[in-house]
C-alpha cells in the first residue's frame, strides 16, 4: 500500500516538474517504488500458492495486470484526443488515483494481511 502511494505521489510531481532530468528522476523513484510493490507481492504469491497451481496464478495476475493497463492506456488516450486534459494534469490525476489505491490498499488489504500473519503465527505455536 505505502509503496503505491509513493509511486502516485512521485507521478504527481512528474506532473508538476517542468524540467526533463528531474522528470526522470521522480519517473525513477516512482518505477522503484512499484517494482518494490511488485516484488513483495509475488513474494507473498508464491509463498500461498500450492505449486501445482502455481502457473495458472501468475498467468492470471499477468492476464488481469495486461487488461487492467490497456484499459487506462485507453481511456488516457480518449481523453487527451478529446482535448478533456492536457498531458501534465492526465500524469497528476492518474498519479493521484494510483496514491488513493494505495492508501485505500493500505486501510483495508494490508490491515487484513497483519491479521492473517498473526493467526499464522498463531496457529504455528
Amino acid at each position: 500500500g505505502l509503496a503505491i502511494t509513493f509511486c502516485g505521489m512521485m507521478y504527481m510531481v512528474v506532473g508538476l516538474v517542468n524540467s526533463l532530468p528531474l522528470m526522470l528522476i521522480f519517473v525513477l523513484l516512482a518505477h522503484s517504488a512499484s517494482g518494490a510493490n511488485w516484488v513483495s507481492s509475488t513474494v507473498l504469491l508464491q509463498k500461498r500458492t500450492v505449486d501445482t497451481f502455481r502457473g495458472r496464478i501468475f498467468s492470471t495476475e499477468w492476464l488481469l495486470f495486461t487488461i487492467g493497463s490497456s484499459i487506462s492506456t485507453v481511456i488516457a488516450s480518449l481523453i487527451l484526443e478529446a482535448e478533456l486534459m492536457n498531458v501534465k494534469s492526465l500524469i497528476m490525476v492518474y498519479g493521484g488515483m494510483m496514491a488513493l489505491a494505495g492508501i485505500f490498499w493500505s486501510f483495508t488489504i494490508t490491515q487484513n494481511e497483519k491479521i492473517y500473519q498473526s493467526e499464522l503465527r498463531s496457529a504455528d505455536q
